[in-house]
């Protein structure tokens, strides 16, 4: 079989890694080597480790440093991605999710359209660019997020508003891209992932 990449995307709170927990157990009982590779975080060293220091470094780094090392990290999996032999990669949060989110962390103290071009500039200078074969976007009511994410700061909520402003423009750029409403029960939104990816 023929190595496929596969994003599994969409803003924080969605069901992202739930889903590739998922995925990897229907593939392997299938037969099928799936590779899982450690999340953006762990390929650039200027990125805090520990999710408290990430928290504070989220408040008081500049928005575009923070882009550049979401975005540096990205691009060294997708390095490493390539040179994988399993079946199937999963990817919890690629391309358009990755992009996204550096996107709507410039939001904050840029228009839209001027954080877009900046990410833009970015994802060209470091060779940045798409390797999945699908990209599944997951999507749910901001409201819905906001149950499972317990005390989230009007902060968080605006980003993750930015966020998934980001993911449709984004999405609009590339092509075998899905859209699942992850409001469904999680069985059901795998069953419905495995109808675009097979």
């Amino acid at each position: 079989m023929k190595k496929t990449i596969i994003e599994i995307g969409g803003i924080d709170g969605v069901g992202k890694s739930t889903q590739v927990k998922l995925l990897y157990n229907y593939f392997s009982k299938k037969g099928l080597e799936v590779f899982i590779p450690d999340p953006v975080v762990y390929f650039n060293s200027d990125y805090p480790q520990s999710l408290e220091e990430r928290r504070g470094w989220y408040i008081s780094k500049d928005p575009r440093e923070i882009a550049k090392i979401n975005l540096v990290g990205a691009k060294r999996r997708n390095d490493l991605c390539q040179n994988i032999k399993s079946d199937i990669i999963l990817l919890d949060r690629g391309y358009i999710t990755t992009k996204s989110s550096a996107i709507a962390r410039l939001i904050k103290t840029k228009t839209f359209k001027e954080s877009k071009k900046i990410v833009d500039t970015l994802c060209q200078d470091i060779h940045y660019v798409p390797i999945e074969d699908f990209h599944i976007i997951y999507f749910a009511e901001i409201k819905l997020i906001k149950q499972r994410f317990l005390g989230i700061t009007t902060e968080f909520e605006q980003y993750l508003n930015n966020f998934r402003i980001a993911i449709d423009a984004v999405s609009l750029e590339h092509n075998n891209i899905y859209r699942i409403d992850s409001h469904q029960d999680e069985k059901g939104v795998t069953n419905k992932t495995l109808e675009y990816i097979l």
